[in-house]
């Protein structure tokens, strides 16, 4: 149990997004290269169009499998995350079997941390930022299309973790990460930094219909080429209501 629960952190930022593409050049901000702002409107078309950009939560229910150094499983957790993109709010509840292990849950406020054995312990302000990224990261990202962007840069043919496709490094809200997109916009791989394991990789996979949106059902995830784990997601249902009952803590 305590060697999975050390890795609990690194998925607390991934957790872990229909106009067409129609975004004139004087449109784009300062900072966008106006290509890659094309290419993210295609990518969000891609994933949903008009209901990713309206898209107001999502409960998440996943299988992680965590894995050592050399690729050998050493645990396996289920998570339940609720992602309230409307008002900033994240919750994720890990549990081993029928017992709930861990829960970590972000408002624009204050964060917290509850186990069996600590009770709740507040987040300091880095922590509650490293949370706060999953808003920006993943599919969810892409619900801003070209909008909204601080920066956007596109940037050659790019290769890593064996994925090849068009790769646009994107700012948004002070957070950066590096897409890679096939040539239909579909979301192929992500790299970002984390202040505390460096370089991360993500890679999505099994891309099914969810109503109108097109999302990942596996996933991989690396620390720089290291696996550290591989996600199953059971179910993932959008526009669910989220209420401040479901933040309540144990």
């Amino acid at each position: 149990m305590k060697r999975t629960l050390r890795y609990l952190p690194i998925f607390l930022t991934f957790i872990l997004l229909p106009i067409m593409i129609s975004l004139s050049l004087a449109q784009a901000p300062a900072g966008v290269d106006p290509q890659a702002a094309v290419l993210l409107e295609r990518a969000r078309e891609a994933h949903g169009g008009e209901a990713l950009r309206t898209l107001r939560t999502l409960r998440d229910v996943s299988v992680l499998t965590f894995l050592d150094p050399v690729g050998q499983p050493v645990g396996e957790m289920r998570a339940v995350s609720l992602i309230d993109l409307e008002n900033g709010r994240l919750r994720v509840a890990f549990s081993e079997g029928d017992e709930l292990t861990f829960i970590q849950q972000l408002k624009p406020d204050e964060g917290f941390t509850w186990t069996p054995q600590t009770g709740v312990l507040n987040l300091p302000a880095a922590q509650r930022r490293g949370l706060r990224q999953t808003f920006y990261l993943s599919y969810y990202g892409l619900r801003f299309g070209g909008e909204n962007r601080e920066a956007a840069e596109l940037l050659s043919e790019t290769t890593f973790l064996g994925m090849t496709g068009k790769a646009v490094r994107v700012t948004t809200n002070g957070f950066t990460t590096i897409y890679l997109f096939d040539a239909d916009g579909r979301l192929l791989a992500e790299s970002f930094w984390s202040d505390q394991l460096g370089e991360v990789n993500v890679v999505y996979e099994d891309y099914r219909e969810v109503g109108e949106l097109v999302l990942p059902f596996r996933l991989r995830q690396y620390v720089g080429e290291m696996l550290l784990a591989k996600i199953e997601v059971q179910a993932l249902e959008p526009n669910v209501e989220i209420t401040d009952a479901d933040f309540v803590l144990p």
